[in-house]
């Protein structure tokens, strides 16, 4: 029987996946959406020139709360499902953080499409843009699913590996990639 100690050195890891999903499959999209409908605020309803920051700040954490109310718990649902198979992964003898991280990243691309209320994006984002709702939308839906899988595999090895940092210890062309998705992904999403 495990100890109330090792028993919350155990959840930690889980939590901090968990958290990380909705951060980096939440929130990080919802910022997005709120920058690339531009002028005319996320619900299309502000007849000034141009919003103020106050009312940019207003419509954001509008849509923030409705994507955390409803996009958040299939990101964490989500995030269990992708957990516990990369943890066992990474007990496995002669397992890598390499194996275990493509694991994440290919399964959490996956994965990240079945959270459905996030679908609701294509509704809220502006059809004047200048890449059709359909681009940015499937765009979104895969570099944030492959970074939350990516960030899930990463603790599901720090929880077989407890002496590992906080952040990841990925290779620099990994890291690169990430920068260069999320890059095209604030291209695609600049307001017209």
């Amino acid at each position: 029987m495990a100890s109330i100690s090792e028993l919350k050195e155990r959840l930690q890891y889980v939590f901090w996946a968990c958290a990380g999903a909705v951060v980096i499959g939440v929130t990080l999209p919802t910022v997005l959406t709120c920058w690339n409908c531009g002028e005319r605020g996320i619900f299309g309803d502000h007849e000034a020139a141009a919003l103020s920051a106050m009312q940019l700040a207003e419509d954001w954490f509008g849509l923030q709360v409705a994507a955390t109310l409803f996009c958040g718990p299939g990101a964490v649902i989500l995030a269990l499902l992708l957990f516990f198979p990369c943890r066992r992964l990474a007990k496995k003898a002669g397992a890598t953080l390499r194996n275990v991280a493509w694991c994440g990243v290919l399964v959490g691309t996956v994965m990240g499409f079945l959270n459905l209320p996030g679908w609701a994006v294509g509704f809220i984002l502006p059809a004047s843009g200048r890449h059709p709702v359909e681009i940015r939308v499937l765009l979104l839906f895969l570099i944030s699913g492959a970074s939350c899988g990516a960030w899930i595999a990463w603790q599901a090895w720090r929880a077989e590996h407890p002496g590992e940092r906080f952040f990841p210890r990925y290779s620099l062309m990994t890291l690169i990639l990430f920068v260069f998705a999320w890059g095209l992904l604030l291209a695609i999403f600049a307001p017209k």
